[in-house]
């Protein structure tokens, strides 16, 4: 083999190690934005999911609330004691 080929060779095969380098680095920016955007999202998500169980959660708070003091006023009025179901 005559230099100039050996030349050849290691230029083509440093250019195309050098192509798939770059390619995946670029790549890999790229996944690493996508998983930043999805974890924002996903902590926006969340928090809009929290809001919505506290909501719903003292709504049913109140609403237990109102049918035990509903149950002790009908109670209080009542001799008997009617059997729970």
């Amino acid at each position: 083999m005559t230099d100039v080929q050996i030349l050849t060779i290691a230029i083509a095969l440093g250019t195309s190690s050098l192509a798939v380098l770059v390619g995946v680095l670029l790549n890999n920016s790229r996944l690493n934005d996508v998983k930043e955007l999805l974890t924002a999202k996903m902590s926006a998500g969340n928090a809009d999911l929290r809001l919505v169980i506290e909501r719903n959660h003292s709504e049913l708070f109140h609403q237990d609330r109102e049918r035990t003091e509903d149950r002790a006023v009908t109670d209080a009025g009542c001799s008997h004691r009617r059997p729970r179901f």
